[in-house]
């Protein structure tokens, strides 16, 4: 219902408009009453009323001098104005504050309930509008972000030409005209699951993308958790500073997070954005070290050639567990690693543990069956098994032909962690679908929420807004706007059917506020007004 105010300082008529109108009746709650506006106002404040009738002439604060204040503080509000004087420099005020309506005193009920009508009506109107524009916004945001996944993925995987790339990124909003490229890799790292970490997390994520976006740098959300960064410059040394500035707004605010830590891998500079994927390989290798040095920092590919004397300067290599140092790295990779960074992951694990001990061929027989049988519990926490690995991965016998040189072992144990991983994904993609399940079931319970949003949905399965809408896409081949839409119509075709509400009573119990709005989009989905579909189903029995 709209909320009317009214401010009269003339006890006869402010109780008759109150008592004459059947506010409630007529759909209206009345939402309060005042003698002037200087006890109108705080009351104004707290009530936020959509109509407000004034006199203009009262005591202490006349009409024009409240409707000033409203406006600043509701600048939707609808104003109706009673004046007992027709002076032109009075309507004159009025209008250049933004009168809906100025009506001469003395004025009937029934005068004033129409007028009220049409303020009503029009409020209705533009919120329909605003609806739909919202509705649009959303849906048009959602393909959006949808087509720039795309497009990163075609330009890392150098399908573009600089032209093509910089055409199509015009077109989903991005600019990718400039002299030099970096890519950078980042991520939060949740250590443990006490509770209300994961909201931080996503908390932090927001901070970041807030904060990076306002300074022109974009960003990808390559997996879950993982963001991609590129930077654009005018010359190697501005984009060596903005990527200092960038290690520094990301520590600044992480340091409000003590219970999380983070990572990042600096890419090469590229001059051409067909060389991205470059710029982002390096970014992956140097990603991969989160695997073996510590946390809280960004790494380069610069960095990466002195991270063995970074180990031999903090770790005496000769007290090492070998099998304790392993497993523990090895645990982190599969859980947290990704295909493209086996082949840095490997080759910075055997270089802590020594290029004179892994020339050794018991040692690499020893380390390479302590991963196996590692990676083998690995697969059975997830549920699985060695048959659904390669024939030469399915037991140890094969091990012994591979170590005979180190080109076998990196062969092997690649071949061994790629298979590896393809199961832990299949086994991901369950369980992501199980989490869009929820989504889905979250949504039909839920749906009768004005206020429903990707955001909320998506804070409810613990995902960033960006991620859930990507995959929340792929999983229903529906944008979240267009599945939520569904839902609605659906529970609203049967209202209509079994039901004797009134479409107004329909669209709330379907999540709309506005009927107007609701009847607008009954029709543009399903072919048909409310009515009409009614009808037609009463006319079916």
């Amino acid at each position: 219902m709209l909320k009317v105010f009214i401010v009269e300082d003339e006890v006869i008529i402010r109780e008759g408009l109150k008592q004459k109108i059947p506010w409630e009746a007529e759909g209206f709650c009345f939402a309060g009453e005042a003698s002037d506006g200087e006890l109108a106002y705080p009351l104004i404040k707290k009530e936020k009323p959509d109509i407000l009738i004034t006199d203009i002439r009262m005591p202490f604060m006349n009409g024009l001098e409240l409707a000033r204040l409203v406006k600043k503080e509701l600048p939707n509000i609808k104003i109706l104005f009673l004046s007992g004087y027709d002076e032109f420099e009075y309507a004159k005020e009025a209008i250049r504050i933004g009168a809906t309506d100025y009506l001469l005193k003395p004025i009937t009920s029934e005068k004033l309930l129409e007028a009220v009508r049409k303020v009503a009506e029009s409020i209705r109107m533009e919120r329909k509008q605003e609806d739909m524009l919202e509705q649009y916004r959303q849906e048009q945001q959602e393909k959006l972000e949808l087509e720039r996944g795309r497009l990163l993925h075609r330009i890392l995987e150098n399908e573009l030409t600089s032209r093509e790339a910089i055409e199509q990124g015009r077109r989903a909003g991005i600019d990718l005209a400039a002299p030099y490229f970096r890519a950078i890799l980042f991520k939060v790292i949740q250590q443990d699951k006490a509770e209300g970490m994961e909201t931080q997390k996503l908390e932090a994520y927001d901070r970041i993308w807030n904060r990076l976006t306002q300074k022109g740098i974009l960003i990808f959300e390559k997996e879950e958790n993982i963001w991609l960064f590129i930077l654009k410059g005018d010359s190697r040394e501005v984009m060596d500073e903005k990527s200092r500035q960038l290690c520094r707004e990301i520590q600044d605010i992480m340091e409000n997070y003590p219970g999380l830590q983070y990572f990042g891998g600096i890419g090469s500079c590229v001059n051409r954005i067909s060389d991205l994927g470059q710029s982002y390989y390096r970014a992956n290798k140097a990603f991969a070290a989160r695997f073996f040095t510590k946390r809280n920092q960004f790494v380069s590919g610069e960095d990466m050639k002195s991270l063995a004397f970074v180990w031999k300067e903090e770790v005496d290599m000769e007290a090492i567990d070998f099998v304790k140092l392993s497993r523990k790295e090895m645990e982190i990779f599969l859980r947290d690693g990704t295909a493209d960074e086996i082949d840095g992951f490997l080759q910075d694990y055997f270089e802590s543990i020594g290029k004179n001990n892994y020339k050794s061929i018991i040692l690499r027989q020893y380390l390479v069956m302590d991963l196996y049988f590692w990676a083998m519990g690995f697969l059975q926490e997830l549920g699985s098994s060695a048959e659904e690995l390669p024939e030469e991965c399915q037991t140890v016998n094969g091990i012994t032909q591979y170590v005979q040189t180190e080109e076998g072992v990196g062969e092997y144990l690649n071949l061994l962690l790629t298979s590896v991983m393809e199961i832990r994904d299949r086994c991901t993609k369950k369980k992501f679908s199980a989490r869009m399940e929820r989504a889905r079931e979250y949504i039909d319970e839920n749906y009768r929420d004005a206020d429903l949003s990707l955001n909320k949905v998506a804070g409810y399965v613990n995902m960033s807004p960006c991620y859930f809408s990507s995959t929340f896409s792929q999983e229903t081949g529906k944008t979240f706007i267009e599945y939520l839409t569904g839902v609605r119509m659906r529970h609203a075709k049967d209202l209509l059917r079994s039901t004797s509400l009134r479409s107004s009573e329909v669209a709330s119990e379907s999540g709309y506020q506005d009927s107007h709005y609701f009847s607008f989009l009954f029709k543009k989905t399903q072919g048909c007004t409310p009515s009409e579909y009614r009808k037609r189903g009463r006319e079916d029995e």
